[in-house]
């Protein structure tokens, strides 16, 4: 995998984001073109997380939306998981595990994870990226997250895949969650929730009022 990924620029060993050319993936979105991004994090327990994102080409904010998760231990791998729709548009002749609270298809094969990611790569029209973000890299104002940016981003990864949201669909969001953005993040959610940030969940993130509420009340009581 790491030899695969170092041909079209991809270090496994730092953290950074890696963007390549927007290209038509009709499929996925048939209005604009979607730029991939490869994401790498390493974290406190030396696991290097590698997240697969599809971004609109847009101007202004938009919705990424990740598509494929990976943590590896070395060259083992923890967990795999790739959402239904691109998984079934990959083509990659695998038969996976479904997880229905997912929306995902999942895998801990080394062999399944390079085959699939091999399939990304033969997605990329062009393969090397065209910018490079390295995610420890300051600027002269250091960074500050905005109230409501912590619930959106997990919103986002809740309901990227259109699975049923549960009680332990949002635990398992977020303790994914947890795992890639560090032990802060639940924090910053509780300070978002307590922090007067409207939350537009019908219209954003397609959540009912009950389902909204279920979301408050698990990350409010999540030990």
């Amino acid at each position: 995998m790491r030899n695969m990924l170092a041909k079209i620029g991809i270090d496994l060993s730092g953290d950074f984001i890696y963007e390549f050319e927007a290209q038509p993936l009709d499929w996925w979105d048939a209005e604009r073109r979607t730029s991939i991004e490869f994401e790498v994090v390493s974290d406190e327990e030396k696991h290097t997380h590698l997240s697969i994102v599809f971004c609109p080409e847009d101007e202004g904010i938009t919705e990424r939306t990740t598509v494929m998760m990976t943590i590896l231990e070395g060259e083992a791998v923890k967990d795999t998981l790739v959402a239904k729709l691109v998984f079934e548009q990959l083509g990659s002749g695998l038969t996976l595990s479904f997880l229905e609270d997912y929306n995902a298809y999942t895998t801990n094969s080394p062999a399944d994870t390079a085959t699939i990611l091999n399939c990304f790569v033969r997605l990329l029209k062009l393969k090397e990226p065209i910018y490079v973000l390295g995610l420890n890299e300051t600027d002269d104002e250091a960074y500050e997250l905005e109230a409501g940016d912590s619930i959106s981003h997990f919103l986002a990864m809740l309901t990227a895949n259109e699975a049923d949201i549960s009680k332990e669909s949002i635990v398992k969001t977020l303790e994914l969650a947890i795992s890639i953005e560090g032990k802060s993040y639940l924090e910053g959610l509780r300070a978002d929730l307590a922090s007067g940030f409207v939350v537009e969940f019908e219209e954003d993130f397609d959540l009912t009022k009950a389902e909204w509420s279920l979301v408050q009340d698990v990350l409010k009581n999540y030990a």
